[in-house]
């Protein structure tokens, strides 16, 4: 019974992404009937992005490979100075 209270008051994990899209989309107007502010829409699909990982950076191995190569040379140029 308990439980039914909560999934009453709170919401889901769907519900908020439901909310979210329709936020997005501009389904959903304020307390004055106007649509939501373009800066509102682009929060909501921020949010919506980082929940599927659509931003996430894609690691070069290359260039992480020369950054590790720069820095031991650079490591090793310190332990041959002592």
């Amino acid at each position: 019974m308990l439980a039914e209270k909560s999934n009453e008051i709170v919401a889901d994990q769907n519900e908020v992404l439901i909310y979210l899209t329709e936020v997005m989309r501009g389904n959903i107007k304020d307390q004055f009937e106007l649509d939501a502010p373009l800066k509102e829409r682009n929060k909501a699909a921020e949010l919506l992005g980082k929940r599927y990982a659509l931003f996430v950076d894609v690691k070069d191995d290359k260039s992480e490979e020369k950054k590790n190569t720069i820095l031991g040379d650079i490591l090793n140029q310190i332990k041959n100075k002592k």
